[in-house]
């Protein structure tokens, strides 16, 4: 699998200051859970080479050190965030960067940094209404954009903020405004707005996604090679209203909501554990969110190893 993560601060997390270019935050965590667990899974069901960007077998003990860098077992990790960003320099950061790459899946985490402009430039209620419309013009030019590019599953994660310390608690309606507009555009692409319930380790999670995985992905996989969407050997009879219909079907975008993941892990630890300012993710509050998306990635997983037994 190749997935990227766009966003700001909590995304970026020095990650062009790191050895393996993937920061100190819930990115690296990603990929340190995902080698984890495909070292321990035995290697009569490792990936194919046609699952995955890079394959390596998953009884290997590590990571070859001439392997490039940002990889994990049978998965490419690219740390694509930025401190400061608001979608409008997401969405441009995608366009120069990645425009048409093909990935396996797209998280993005932004809007923190519209709640600081529109709180901190005590702008008058046009410039406020205009710099919402911009980022919600700017992100669905970026769902639009990942599309096309033939990403299958994006998700895009709430911005979230802890009432601590006190000054933040004035912040709270302007977020709420940043989440809706986030919200809409989100709808406005056909996405699904996930429930709390949905992220839980201990849920079927989600239901809309398993039936997913049960029916398209595997037709899905099936027809999609590096190259695009054909009909191989196998599949001649499949007509184009077929395949379009199964990449219709599969292109989704998701809405993840976080802040009651993190509210639930400051009712278990302290607070400083999670957020070092009531913006900045701790290191507790990053593997909250690491541990969410690897379930997520899982579930895709699982999705490409049905394929392949149907496959053969």
């Amino acid at each position: 699998m190749k997935i990227l993560f766009l966003g700001a601060s909590n995304t970026d997390c020095d990650h062009c200051f790191s050895e393996d270019n993937l920061g100190y935050g819930y990115v690296k965590m990603v990929h340190d859970l995902l080698q984890t667990a495909q070292k321990n899974i035995p290697s009569k069901i490792s990936l194919s080479a046609a699952d995955c960007s890079l394959q390596i077998h998953a009884g290997h003990s590590g990571t070859p050190s001439s392997l490039p860098k940002g990889v994990c077992t049978s998965t490419i990790i690219i740390n694509g965030g930025t401190d400061g960003f608001t979608f409008p320099r997401i969405y441009r950061k995608w366009e120069q960067n990645w425009k048409g790459t093909a990935f396996d899946a797209v998280f993005i985490l932004g809007g923190i940094n519209e709640v600081g402009a529109l709180m901190d430039s005590g702008m008058d209620e046009t410039s406020h209404r205009e710099l919402l419309q911009h980022s919600a013009d700017a992100l669905s030019s970026l769902l639009a954009s990942l599309s096309v590019s033939g990403c299958p599953q994006i998700f895009v994660l709430e911005p979230f903020l802890f009432d601590t310390p006190e000054y933040l608690k004035s912040w709270m309606e302007t977020l709420e405004e940043v989440r809706e507009m986030i919200r809409q555009t989100v709808a406005s692409h056909r996405g699904n707005i996930l429930s709390v319930s949905d992220l839980s380790s201990n849920s079927e999670f989600p239901v809309h996604f398993d039936r997913i995985t049960k029916s398209v992905l595997p037709a899905f996989f099936s027809l999609r090679t590096d190259s695009g969407f054909h009909a191989t050997p196998d599949h001649m009879s499949a007509d184009i209203s077929r395949i379009q219909t199964v990449q219709n079907s599969f292109c989704r975008v998701h809405l993840l909501p976080t802040q009651p993941l993190l509210d639930d892990a400051v009712q278990k630890a302290e607070i400083s554990e999670i957020t070092k300012d009531g913006i900045h993710l701790a290191q507790e509050g990053h593997r909250v969110l690491a541990e969410m998306i690897v379930n997520l990635i899982d579930t895709m997983n699982t999705a490409r190893r049905i394929a392949n037994v149907n496959n053969c």
